[in-house]
């Protein structure tokens, strides 16, 4: 059992390594923080050393107690702190006056947009046709592609 968390636990951080490698060649602004992140020495490469070092910061950040292993415990503390941090982040988001309360017309952050977004033709109604063709374009936008995860939904 030990063995399969540890095993686990290591294919998580590396699947997170490689993303954060492949968004680093993205164009967004997101990537180019990854990209920074990562390189390290900032002569503009991505080398395995640097990989390899920003897998070990990871790791030690996951290891809460230090002893050179991840557990289940430390793995889902970890992981469930960042989902706090996210939430607070939206939630700060969305509170557009600050009160620490969204109302309802703060709720949902860019719904209104969005739905102006994916009404084409501006009837104040969105089609399915409207959704799908909105959805093909936000995958194209976003690197994804026609045939990206969820294509057909």
């Amino acid at each position: 059992m030990k063995s399969w968390i540890k095993i686990t636990g290591g294919a998580v951080l590396s699947l997170g390594l490689a993303a954060g490698i492949a968004m680093a060649d993205s164009h967004g602004k997101r990537g180019g923080k990854m990209f920074d992140k990562l390189d390290a020495n900032s002569d503009g490469k991505i080398t395995q050393e640097e990989v390899a070092a920003a897998k070990e910061a990871r790791f030690a950040k996951v290891d809460a107690d230090g002893d050179g292993f991840v557990t289940q415990e430390e793995m889902t503390a970890h992981m469930m702190a960042r989902h706090e941090e996210r939430m607070k982040k939206m939630f700060e988001r969305q509170d557009g006056d600050g009160d620490g309360k969204l109302a309802v017309s703060e709720f949902g952050g860019h719904g209104e947009k969005m739905f102006e977004m994916m009404d084409a033709d501006g009837d104040g109604a969105v089609t399915k046709e409207e959704a799908k063709a909105a959805r093909e374009k936000m995958r194209a936008h976003h690197g994804k592609g026609p045939h990206g995860p969820g294509a057909g939904e």
